[in-house]
């Protein structure tokens, strides 16, 4: 199974963004993954406007698309322009756990703390644990927009996912088998670990972060806006970046 990640839009009018999700649509409709996966900052304000934008991007496409919101974003404005998403809850957070007919299972974790740029992985890690020891033997991915690992940026660790150790836990005990942990949030590609699960964070749609490590210099950002592709095969996950230098 082939699953497609893309995170970090910021859509607004003119958004030179929205030239680079059509950019990886074209791409990913060569491509013909079995879903697409969006792990937040879909819009900047005004909501409603990006939210359209994002739309139409999306128009034609032959595989479904599952996403959670970002720190950016806005739950009932999401819900309201994307009414078709019906796995998510009518309220509150936007966690959900669709099974695909591959045998691999997608949970998405909303983390967002609505008005602030950091997220919070406390409220969720009951509902979460109780997802991961469902008995299920799918192997799951966990997608959420915050990061639940420590960079080394002491700019991005200030607003990570809050409860990473609560998190680690859940993961650590839990009967069904994880996959790995997808983000996106840091506009850059990390990978890491959590516990013995894979952590991976997508690179932006936008601009791209510079790499500055604590205690290091700071070089121009010259990565490329990109995108992410997990296969899962007999042997497990396998994850590939895809740049988008347009």
């Amino acid at each position: 199974m082939l699953i497609a990640q893309i995170s970090d839009i910021h859509a607004f009018e003119g958004a030179a963004s929205l030239v680079t999700l059509d950019h990886a649509m074209l791409w990913l409709g060569g491509l013909r993954p079995d879903a697409v996966v969006i792990s937040g900052d879909i819009s900047n304000k005004p909501h409603e406007r990006g939210y359209e934008l994002v739309k139409a991007a999306f128009a034609g496409l032959r595989f479904p698309i599952f996403m959670v919101p970002g720190n950016v974003d806005d739950r009932a404005a999401m819900r309201k322009a994307f009414p078709e998403h019906d796995y998510w809850p009518d309220e509150g957070p936007m966690n959900f756990s669709h099974e695909f007919d591959q045998g691999v299972r997608l949970i998405g974790l909303d983390v967002t703390v609505p008005g602030a740029v950091h997220g919070d992985a406390g409220p969720h890690l009951d509902w979460l644990a109780e997802q991961l020891n469902a008995g299920d033997t799918a192997p799951t991915i966990i997608m959420m927009h915050q990061n639940a690992f420590a960079t080394g940026m002491s700019a991005f660790d200030r607003n990570m996912c809050r409860n990473a150790e609560g998190f680690a836990r859940v993961l650590a005990e839990a009967s069904d088998p994880v996959a790995g942990v997808v983000c996106g949030h840091g506009h850059r590609p990390m990978f890491a670990r959590i516990g013995q699960v894979p952590a991976l964070m997508c690179p932006s749609l936008t601009r791209v972060n510079p790499l500055i490590i604590d205690g290091r210099g700071e070089p121009a950002s010259v990565d490329p806006p990109g995108l992410m592709v997990h296969a899962f095969n007999a042997d497990g996950l396998v994850s590939h970046v895809v740049s988008l230098a347009i």
